[in-house]
């Protein structure tokens, strides 16, 4: 074999070498974006159900009767808020 087909075959085998390594990076981050998601749809789901707990506690006529009550009121309607905000941003 001549030196330009040596050099060329291992050239070859550089690039193949490569694009196996650029295989296994591109299998690494789909697994990574699958946990991604999967926590995503998780945290989503959970969202949802601070939304609905909420919103089925609205039919509860409660007066705080305490400044602490009067607090946590307030609490729980904040949360409720950011769910459903973080929920509108994903629509």
């Amino acid at each position: 074999m001549s030196y330009v087909h040596d050099s060329i075959l291992r050239k070859l085998d550089s690039a193949t070498q490569k694009i196996f390594d650029l295989e296994a990076k591109v299998a690494e981050l789909e697994a990574e974006l699958n946990q991604c998601l999967s926590v995503h749809a998780k945290l989503e789901h959970a969202l949802s159900e601070i939304r609905e707990v909420y919103a089925g506690s609205e039919g509860i006529n409660f007066e705080p009767l305490t400044a602490p009550e009067g607090y946590l009121q307030r609490l729980i309607k904040q949360c409720y808020q950011i769910a459903v905000d973080a929920l509108k941003q994903e629509e």
